[in-house]
């Protein structure tokens, strides 16, 4: 849900002057309808320029605390914080420190972190077993979706029906397929595996590629930017899943792999990659009763020798369930620049004591090969009382030599639970949350029908017991209550119980939703209510239904005897409670279409009204084979939550501004996924049949023996196809209008409109992407191929677009401007080539501009005002640009270190093969060749970094090409001696060198250099041909930018304080420039 800031109030109260903001759009649009001219064209090239260079590093902001998002839909704030952020190319993956707040329930159980937290860093992949794991069985098979329960007088295919089913209905056959659920950064879903090689079924549909290894070893999936993340066994085959043994009632069990965890990320066009891998915690068991009650009537037998019947009889049994499960925790995280490492505790916890809990976050910086540690964070702990819950106390933020310089604390509602025992309480509430009622069963307390045998009459018997109905009294123990922040200040969250009505009764329960969350910094208060549904009056929408919280089974038990037409019937009824093994909601249990958001409580700043799915609650669909109390639920939890519409109002109730957001479904489908098979009648070949139908060999049977159902998902995926933002005064509104479409296979933008009210025209933007010109089963050559295969690889990026003018009816569509790039192969990458820009001289009628096409295999063609105006000359071995140009002007270029993470040289008006630089920081040598060591020097001692070249290690050389006595090259370093003073001889001059750096600058003629020496000390070796200049850099890997020099080689050198923030600016001569304090670390 979005997140809601003071600004959206602000932003509407400083309408005061609307014939500002009026004509600003429509310069914007005026602008548009120009044709691109040589001076716009020259604007968007250097837009497009390559800038790997990092920006120079300013000072870091006031940390702001307190700023939690709150999923308004549901109720739930995202109390998230966050701890860093793994980089590696385009690769990012974010770690933090999350609380979910909806309630703790009775069977939760604390995480390495505590309870109720969880440690966010990389993903997984998980599945809820239905029966049996899929890859003993289900995917191997071939489920016939077109059998049913009903026999239709063709011997064929009742003999194959009847066989079908039978088989079904075995213990090794499996027919369900498994629910696999994914979340990795910035992505969630679901999907079923299906049969006969057939893809992934996801819901809901996502612009991913998702593939399976063999046996279920690995997940692969890559996401729209190509980037690829690997699942379960990485690239050197070691496994990181978890794996899961749950027992039923009556000692059935089920094992098999439950979680594959993110073990690899991998960059599409780079050799970026992020590595990780995980730990053994020790081995989980999560313990939990179910009850169930059999009850047995409608006897009806034909023989004495069958009698009595076993009518009347009343059975209820408490029974344990249990899940059994081998816990791993991310070990390290590897990357370019750096690792992050998880420590666990020595020893075990007190209240899972076969796990280990975490300890602390390290996290590390990368030169070379060597590793510092530049932060880390200590989780402290401590437990609740009563039932010994592990619970987080501190977070303790140090440096790199472990110096406390952060701490936030964390305080709860209650540091105990009235929980009556630590597992198997029967004190508990529908959604699993303790109510404090002396239940002695968990299926609750109802009436039945009940007839001992067909000849008596019915009457009514009472079974279960259990009060299941929700207890707000409980509900906040053991909840987050406050954080306090470095700076002393502190964030509270305000509680209170969801409120849905069933049927005609309004009920509170299914856990809890935030009231008001509360900022306090010294004598400033600043507060976010929440007042929920149709007219703030707290009601949400029921999301639930109460028949998956028990269950009730109906089968047939037959007998019989030796003497013709003997048997004997009797109705067979099992009631069952819900237990916490096995699947759960994947949505709240209380859902709010009006949410209303004030700031500060009293409402003096208006308020913010957020709308959902146009108002309308979209419910789930149930299945339910029948007879059993298997129930299938076809999700709808994809479609809701949508925001439609947010109004700003102030303090006097009056709309100031207001978004409408409408949304399009694409991909929708609904088909079966799976089929569920039970056995209603014990011997279905003792008459009298409810039903008569023919097994496979002929024979009369009951055709009720078998009761059978497929079970559907449906799918899609909702974009959003329309935005309508209106400012509001009393003279009129200002409203802009966007529209989107998208491809209706790839979910990716294909145009864009614009328009403001107070323009007649419309600007509209069309995107274009490699599978609009190709098809993926063609086979192409050339060009056409590299298209291919930015498709195949799921980059799924416009190579071209072009904006255009039309009027509001579609009408005199005019193409003012565009841009396309075409791509190369470089080894194994796929990389810009070539960007060409539209050049008009005039607006060009739509039907006379020419996108890109294709024609037969390897025919391009583009529209010929198309023209080159930046080439993407070079690029290295990891995918680095290493070399570009502008058509017609000069090249420029790149030089790269730190395992290829960062850009060390930048040189304008030369090619990468004339240009050579190094500072010695990492085993990259720039393009010069020598032997030695680089020499480690203390902090401040090295020109720039930490490292220097002592020449007594070996000459440093170089083939200059080009270098002559008209074309002198220009070579420039910084030199000194470690003690006293001595004099140098270097081609052809004498320097004097002491300890102090000297900058050394030669012309060199001659295609052979070599600098050699004794005790020499020399950083920030250069060389670039004449007419270019050269700007360098050096980095701490993790921090920032440490030094740069200039074409002039005066330097900018960057210090940082304990907490990686910039704290220095020095110049050449070591004179401080800025300096900055943080204060308000404590």
């Amino acid at each position: 849900m979005p997140e809601i800031s003071h600004l959206d109030l602000m932003w509407a109260k400083k309408i005061l002057r609307p014939s500002l903001l009026i004509s600003f759009f429509c310069l914007l649009v005026s602008f548009a309808t120009m044709a691109q001219l040589p001076s716009d064209i020259q604007t968007q090239v250097n837009k497009n320029f390559p800038k790997p260079i990092q920006k120079s590093p300013n000072a870091s902001g006031i940390e702001r605390y307190g700023n939690y998002d709150v999923n308004l839909y549901t109720g739930v704030p995202n109390i998230s914080i966050p701890l860093y952020t793994v980089e590696s190319g385009p690769i990012k993956l974010p770690i933090s420190l999350n609380y979910h707040s909806s309630g703790i329930k009775y069977t939760d159980q604390a995480s390495w972190a505590g309870l109720g937290w969880s440690v966010i860093a990389g993903g997984q992949i998980t599945r809820q077993i239905q029966k049996m794991p899929d890859n003993l069985y289900f995917l191997t098979g071939s489920n016939d979706y077109m059998v049913d329960n009903y026999c239709i007088g063709n011997t064929v295919t009742d003999k194959y029906n009847w066989l079908y089913k039978k088989n079904s209905a075995n213990a090794g056959v499996d027919r369900e397929a498994d629910i696999f659920s994914y979340s990795m950064p910035g992505k969630s879903g679901k999907f079923y595996l299906r049969q006969n090689g057939q893809a992934p079924y996801l819901f809901p549909e996502a612009p991913i590629n998702l593939a399976v290894g063999a046996s279920l070893s690995f997940f692969d999936i890559t996401d729209e930017n190509g980037v690829r993340y690997r699942f379960g066994k990485n690239s050197a085959n070691l496994n990181f899943t978890e794996n899961t043994t749950t027992t039923g009632a009556g000692g059935s069990s089920v094992s098999g792999i439950t979680a594959w965890y993110l073990v690899e990320v991998f960059a599409p066009n780079s050799d970026d990659k992020v590595e990780i891998t995980y730990q053994p915690l020790g081995n989980q068991s999560l313990v939990d009763i179910e009850h169930n009650v059999t009850v047995i009537d409608q006897c009806n037998s034909t023989s004495p020798s069958l009698l009595p019947c076993r009518s009347g009889t009343y059975i209820q049994q408490e029974v344990n369930t249990s899940s059994f499960s081998t816990s791993l925790g991310i070990d390290e995280i590897r990357y370019k620049t750096g690792k992050v490492k998880f420590i666990i505790n020595t020893s075990k916890r007190s209240d899972l004591t076969g796990l280990n809990a975490l300890d602390r976050i390290e996290i590390y910086s990368k030169i070379g090969t060597e590793y510092t540690l530049i932060k880390s964070y200590q989780l402290t702990k401590s437990y609740f009382s009563g039932v010994s819950r592990l619970k987080l106390d501190e977070l303790i933020e140090k440096d790199g030599a472990n110096t406390i310089i952060n701490k936030q604390s964390f305080s709860y509602h209650t540091n105990s639970f009235s929980w009556d025992q630590a597992t198997k309480s029967r004190r508990r509430d529908w959604f699993g949350f303790y109510n404090g009622k002396p239940n002695s069963s968990l299926i609750p307390f109802q009436t039945i029908q009940y007839q001992p045998n067909t000849a008596t009459a019915v009457s009514n018997i009472d079974i279960g017991g259990g009060n299941r109905e929700s207890d707000t009294t409980y509900l906040k123990e053991g909840m987050l209550k406050r954080i306090t922040h470095p700076t002393k200040g502190y964030t509270e969250f305000f509680y209170e119980p969801h409120k849905y009505v069933d049927g005609s009764v309004t009920k509170y329960g299914g856990g809890l939703r935030i009231k008001r969350i509360t900022n306090t910094t010294g004598s400033s208060v600043y507060s976010k209510e929440y007042k929920y549904g149709e007219g703030e009056t707290g009601t949400g929408i029921k999301n639930f239904t109460q028949s998956l919280f028990y269950f009730a089974t109906e089968s047939e038990s037959r007998a019989t005897c030796q003497s013709v037409g003997c048997s004997r019937r009797e109705r067979v009824r099992m009631f069952y409670s819900n237990s916490a093994i096995g699947a759960g909601y994947d949505d709240s249990p209380v859902v709010y279409l009006k949410v209303s958001e004030y700031e500060n409580i009293n409402g003096t700043n208006g308020k913010i009204l957020y709308e959902f799915d146009n108002n309308t609650h979209i419910p789930d669909l149930f299945m339910t084979v029948p007879y059993s109390n298997k129930t299938h639920r076809n999700s709808s939890s994809w479609e809701r939550g949508k925001l439609t519409k947010k109004t700003v109002k102030n303090a006097a109730g009056t709309d100031v501004s207001q978004t409408v957001i409408a949304y399009t479904k694409l991909k929708s489908q609904n088909i079966a996924v799976s089929q569920a098979v039970i056995q209603f009648i014990d011997d279905g070949y003792i008459p009298p049949f409810n039903s008569t139908c023919i097994d496979e060999n002929g024979t009369s049977v009951d055709l009720m023996t078998y009761q059978i159902r497929k079970l559907e998902q449906q799918t899609g995926a909702y974009v959003e196809n329309s935005r309508i933002e209106s400012i509001i005064n009393p003279t009129g509104a200002l409203t802009t209008t966007t529209l989107k479409t998208y491809d209706p296979t790839y979910l990716q933008l294909t145009q864009e409109e614009v328009w403001v009210s107070s323009n007649p025209e419309v600007v509209v933007t069309r995107y274009r992407y490699p599978f609009q010109v190709i098809n993926p089963a063609t086979t192409y050559t050339g060009y056409p191929n590299i298209l291919k295969q930015l498709t195949l690889r799921n980059i799924l990026k416009p190579i071209e677009q072009y904006t255009l003018i039309q009027n509001l009816n579609g009408t005199n569509a005019q193409v003012v401007g565009g841009q396309l790039t075409y791509f190369k192969a470089s080894g194994t990458y796929y990389l810009p080539d070539i960007m060409y820009f539209l050049e008009l001289a005039s607006p060009l009628a739509v039907a006379s501009f020419t996108p890109l096409t294709i024609s037969g295999s390897s025919a391009v063609t583009r529209d010929t005002r198309y023209q080159a105006r930046l080439i993407f000359s070079t690029y290295d071995t990891r995918g680095n640009i290493t070399g570009f140009n502008q058509s017609d002007s000069q090249s420029n270029s790149f030089i790269w270190a730190y395992d290829g993470a960062y850009p060390i040289a930048e040189v304008k008006n030369a090619t990468a093969a004339q240009i050579a630089y190094t500072s010695f920081e990492t085993n990259e040598k720039g393009g010069w060749t020598y032997s030695g060591p680089e020499t480690v020097l203390r902090w401040t001692e090295a020109r720039t970094g930490r490292n220097a070249y002592n020449l007594s290690g070996g000459a440093i050389s170089r083939t200059v090409t080009g270098a002559s006595t008209s074309n002198k090259f220009k070579l420039s370093f910084w030199a000194k001696v470690s003690t006293g003073t001595q004099s140098w001889t270097f081609l052809g001059a004498t320097e004097t060198l002491t300890t102090t750096w000297k900058l050394v600058e030669r012309d060199v003629t001659s295609t052979s250099l070599s600098i050699s020496g004794t005790n020499v000390l020399v950083d920030e070796i250069r060389i670039h041909p004449p007419g270019s200049e050269m700007n360098t850099y050096t980095y701490i890997p993790g921090i920032g930018q440490w030094s740069q020099l200039d074409a002039k080689n005066h330097a900018v050198i960057y210090n940082y304080d304990r907490l990686g923030r910039l704290e220095t600016i020095l110049n050449n001569d070591g004179h401080i420039l800025s300096h900055y304090e943080y204060n308000f670390i404590k």
